[in-house]
């Protein structure tokens, strides 16, 4: 079950996703995504499933590029993703695909992450966490 919360600060909105496992905190941070650009889900539209390949240096570099691609075809397609199917995680490479629905629109667009502030890390109890901030 995604988890994650919605801040507020002086320097921007921002979303703050947890997960027990990389997977599991990807999945949180792309419900928390859409949630923070306000999607309005065309709820009797069929789901869509948008594969992905994704490779990247570190963690935060696939974390910050998994959202990425997801905004791309959310714009390209008219979409909100609520859900993730993974066929591979690794710390610096992620197959799967996205699982949606069509929006009418989104009440606050998001245009990228900003990476210069993506840092997941593991707490004390063994959760991933991470504090994302996007450009809008």
């Amino acid at each position: 079950m995604p988890t994650f919360d919605l801040l507020t600060s002086k320097d921007g909105d921002k979303v703050k996703a947890v997960g027990m496992t990389r997977a599991g905190l990807l999945e949180s941070a792309l419900s928390g995504m859409f949630a923070a650009a306000g999607a309005r889900v065309t709820e009797e539209a069929p789901e869509v499933i948008r594969p992905f390949s994704l490779r990247a240096d570190d963690f935060d570099g696939l974390l910050s590029g998994f959202l990425d691609e997801a905004i791309a075809l959310s714009v390209e397609h008219h979409e909100a993703y609520q859900a993730v199917k993974f066929d591979l995680i690794t710390v610096t490479e992620a197959k799967g695909a996205y699982v949606g629905r069509r929006v009418e629109g989104f009440s606050d667009p998001l245009k990228k992450v900003r990476r210069d502030v993506v840092k997941a890390e593991r707490n004390e109890g063994g959760v991933w966490e991470v504090e994302i901030a996007f450009e809008r």
